[in-house]
């Protein structure tokens, strides 16, 4: 189960844990990425293999990487780039 009152920025796995990488601070589950992605909503893409990230804390990306409001970065694969540049634009280009 996820909180509602955390604010995730994004979502890192290694080896069988998830790591939330948050505003409050760092959260592990036993949960893989592929299940988390379902409940944490249309806000969450998947940028790699080992990452999920919050598009509404990002500032901006490029074709290896999504920059976060926080200054960190989050890498892009390419098997994963069109899917991702999808999901940015879909988020930011909504209002328009």
């Amino acid at each position: 189960m996820i909180a509602t009152d955390v604010t995730e920025e994004y979502v890192e796995r290694n080896m069988r844990l998830s790591t939330f990488h948050c505003k409050e601070g760092n959260y592990v589950v036993r949960t893989g990425l592929d299940m988390l992605v379902e409940q944490l909503g249309e806000n969450f893409c998947r940028t790699h293999y080992s990452f999920l990230v919050n598009l509404e804390h990002t500032k901006s990306m490029t074709q290896k990487e999504i920059k976060l409001n926080n200054g960190e970065s989050v890498p892009i694969s390419r098997n994963r780039l069109y899917e991702a540049k999808h999901a940015f634009t879909r988020l930011w280009c909504k209002d328009e």
